[in-house]
């Protein structure tokens, strides 16, 4: 009981410190919101499939890298890290601005699938991290990162015209500055084939 205890206690300020691995922060899942077994939101990490899947360098912060993983359960796994470790969503880091949880969670078909349908299935599965550079002199970004249909080379946005590479396994993360944090931020996000034709949009 000891043991647990204080093996609870040792997670429990890995997770306020944001000082989990990749790995750890995909298997303990704070995605989950308590789902059990054969729940939708249960989705164990597959850590063969770990990978550091994309980078973003933002002025006056540097690397903000995207770790993904997929699930025994067809979903997947991810999170953005701060070049001191921290994890955006996780409210430990000056930087981090919220946006979704890190950690693993079902496909936007899979929600579907499971009751009444609630997402547009448009090629896109994605979620969003923000960072806020504004106190160093740099801007606020949100970064929309995910998986893509599997003929997408290339996703950007419309509206600022950025754009980003889609990696192995359709995952992209791409960098959108936004000028106003506290208003509606315009976003269109494409999804470009190889012949450069829009076939994907969000």
């Amino acid at each position: 009981m000891l043991a647990v205890a204080l093996l609870a206690a040792a997670a429990g300020v890995a997770w306020a410190t944001g000082n989990w691995s990749p790995l750890g922060l995909f298997e303990t899942n704070p995605q989950q919101d308590n789902g059990g077994p054969g729940t939708l939101w249960y989705q164990q990490v597959r850590p063969s499939s770990l990978t550091q899947a994309a980078t973003v360098e933002l002025p006056q912060v540097g690397p903000v890298r995207l770790w993904y993983a997929d699930t025994a359960q067809r979903g997947w796994c991810a999170g953005l890290r701060l070049p001191d470790g921290a994890w955006v969503g996780t409210g430990n880091d000056r930087l981090d601005a919220g946006g979704t949880v890190p950690g693993c969670m079902p496909t936007r078909r899979q929600v579907n699938a499971a009751g009444r349908p609630v997402y547009v299935l448009n090629g896109f599965d994605y979620q969003e991290g923000d960072v806020d550079a504004r106190g160093r002199g740099g801007s606020f970004w949100r970064i929309r990162y995910g998986l893509v249909a599997p003929a997408v080379v290339r996703v950007a946005d419309l509206v600022t015209g950025r754009s980003a590479p889609v990696g192995p396994r359709h995952v992209f993360a791409l960098a959108i500055p936004d000028p106003d944090p506290t208003g509606q931020t315009p976003v269109r996000l494409v999804g470009y084939d190889a012949a450069g034709a829009i076939i994907a949009r969000a």
